[in-house]
């Protein structure tokens, strides 16, 4: 089935069709792919040394209340977990659900537009 825009430049004949599926065909997104995949690998990667630094954090400083400092470190791997978590399906979304799909990169995944949300919310408690 060919996209919407395609049955839309049906009408202006097969030659605009034509030159429509060779640029998608000369398409590579290797590179791009690769790039995001191995971000996101290392993200992972990340978010275990963190988990552990955060985990050695929270036995060392034992208290019977929860203080300010535990506090933001909870938060804190809380906003990397589902920073994590949101990149993880946005990459799936991309490579595996819609593979050799182009016309969906045209389209902005909901957890793409959480990580913004996440990353802002993130700086703006940092400041």
């Amino acid at each position: 089935m060919l996209p919407p825009s395609v049955s839309e430049v049906r009408t202006n004949g097969s030659a605009v069709i034509l030159a429509y599926i060779d640029t998608i065909l000369q398409l590579d997104l290797g590179n791009t792919f690769g790039a995001l995949f191995i971000g996101v690998v290392l993200a992972a990667v990340v978010f275990g040394l963190t988990s552990v630094q955060a985990s050695i954090y929270l036995q060392a400083h034992r208290s019977p209340g929860i203080t300010f400092f535990r506090l933001v470190v909870i938060w804190l791997w809380i906003f990397d977990a589902l920073h994590l978590a949101s990149s993880i399906h946005c990459i799936y979304y991309y490579l595996v659900t819609n593979h050799a799909n182009f016309g969906m990169l045209m389209e902005i995944v909901w957890s793409l537009k959480l990580q913004v949300v996440i990353n802002v919310s993130c700086v703006s408690c940092a400041l």
